[in-house]
């Protein structure tokens, strides 16, 4: 979509060169007085005033496109200036006037002034220029109503030159609107409506759906096949080769035939498109089951190694005597129930590939306060934590820590009589950041117990995952102790 809105702007932008060149080349056929372009024949004579409007719209479009927006806004000024100085001509009977001002005879006054036809146009190609850089989408709807009026406008103008020239210069609306402006004025609003396409009805041809894809197969040949079929038919009638009534019938029948061929093209080209999504979708949704029968067995596999090892490690802490090392084994063995408290909770679920932060950290709350014994205490754990969904491996990490800092503050935060609370809280901050911290009522930092000593293997464990997090952590010991640790969000 990106490069077909670029490729609109170089549309747009060589529409603005064109008209403007083809609006000075007729503005300087008229200075000069060669008569080239002007005198060759009332059907293909341009007025000076609407040369001038070319050259300002084409200069208005090439500004609109480079984002000069107020010299585009001053252009569009200048072209209602025309407009209104073509009304009041015709108003004050002075039709004459431009070709006499030029020193051009143009022979006859319906060469000098724009028709009703082109005043429209050009009022409404300053509207739109005016109002499709608009910050409104108000405002950018009504600019390309606008252009899309004045595409119909030409396009009945060119069908009806083509049909029968003579007979549009007997409507009064159409007398002076010459085969060149109308073709001006065909590239001018073709260009205004790729100004923006994103806000128009030419996004739709301009898409990446299959809508899109659909139309720009579609839309030339249900614009081609009506104008081929009338034009057929009216030579038909002019020339008496088929009763009218005849001609009429094969018209309408030709037109609903291939309308509704068409019709049932573009449904077919749906029907491809939407099986062709249905089978994909059916592959995913095996790939999706596969990979999820797999993770399950995987994690079903580590819960058991994992709960082998927890086993292993409860059978030697009984059986050391050195109580610093039977403290250590005891702490890893929690460690280990840490990580097989996640693999449960994954193996409870639907879908293994996330897990809810809130739900996981409860759990892994009740394991800690179990394992330590905290309830005996009187020491509880409050969980706070947003309901977002985590990746396993940030879970992995985030629990780790948690597991660290609450066991932390159940060993060492509370007299051994008293009972206390830790507050435990997960929440996102800054959109794709987010906040651990564990706090607890305690006394704080005691000199005769060092709350997290520099050379612990729990600190260095902390240290670690919080710099694999890319994450930053802050201690305050003041009423308790507060460990807050800020990370970008594994979702």
């Amino acid at each position: 979509m990106r490069h077909r809105l670029r490729s609109a702007e170089t549309f747009t932008m060589c529409c603005g060169v064109l008209v403007a060149s083809f609006g000075a080349i007729d503005w300087l056929d008229w200075s000069i007085g060669t008569g080239l372009l002007v005198a060759g024949s009332r059907y293909t004579a341009t007025a000076p005033l609407a040369a001038l409007g070319f050259l300002v719209t084409g200069i208005a479009l090439v500004a609109a496109v480079r984002r000069h927006y107020r010299t585009a806004n001053l252009l569009a000024a200048a072209l209602a200036v025309l407009v209104v100085l073509n009304v009041c001509l015709f108003a004050f009977g002075a039709a004459e006037w431009p070709a006499q001002a030029l020193s051009f005879h143009a022979g006859g006054p319906e060469h000098a002034v724009m028709s009703w036809a082109t005043s429209l146009c050009f009022s409404l190609a300053a509207l739109s220029i005016r109002l499709f850089h608009a910050r409104a989408r108000r405002s950018v709807a009504v600019a390309a109503i606008s252009a899309s009026i004045g595409l119909i406008v030409v396009v009945i103008s060119l069908l009806s030159i083509l049909f029968d020239v003579g007979a549009i210069y007997s409507v009064p609306f159409f007398v002076g609107h010459a085969l060149s402006s109308a073709l001006a004025f065909l590239v001018s609003f073709a260009g205004l409506l790729m100004l923006r396409p994103a806000r128009s009805w030419t996004a739709i041809l301009l898409g990446r759906g299959a809508g899109s894809m659909m139309a720009r197969w579609l839309f030339p040949f249900t614009i081609l096949i009506p104008v081929v079929l009338c034009y057929a038919g009216y030579r038909a009638m002019a020339g008496d080769v088929l009763p009218d009534s005849v001609v009429v019938s094969i018209i309408a029948a030709l037109s609903s035939f291939l309308l509704g061929a068409s019709v049932l093209w573009s449904g077919h080209l749906v029907n491809e498109r939407e099986a062709r999504l249905a089978e994909m979708m059916r592959k995913m949704e095996l790939y999706a089951r596969d990979r999820d029968l797999l993770l399950r067995e995987v994690n079903h596999r580590v819960k058991n190694n994992l709960a082998q090892v927890h086993a292993m490690l409860g059978l030697q802490a009984r059986r050391v005597a050195d109580p610093v090392a039977r403290q250590g084994l005891i702490d890893m063995k929690g460690r280990i129930e840490a990580l097989s408290t996640l693999h449960r909770i994954l193996l409870a679920k639907d879908n293994p590939s996330t897990l809810c932060a809130q739900e996981y950290f409860t759990a892994l709350c009740e394991r800690i306060e179990e394992g330590l014994g905290a309830r005996q205490r009187g020491i509880r754990i409050a969980v706070h934590s947003d309901r977002v969904q985590l990746q396993p491996d940030f879970a992995i990490s985030t629990g780790m820590l948690l597991n660290e800092l609450a066991g932390n503050a159940i060993k060492h935060a509370f007299a051994a009589s008293g009972g206390g609370t830790v507050d435990v809280s997960f929440r996102v901050v800054e959109g794709d950041r987010c906040e651990l911290s564990v706090e607890d009522d305690g006394s704080g930092l005691q000199p005769s117990a060092p709350r997290c000593p520099e050379d612990g293997l729990g600190t260095k464990i902390i240290q670690a995952i919080v710099a694999q997090l890319r994450g930053s952590m802050e201690v305050s010991h003041e009423s308790g102790s507060r460990f807050s640790i800020r990370m970008p969000v594994g979702r």
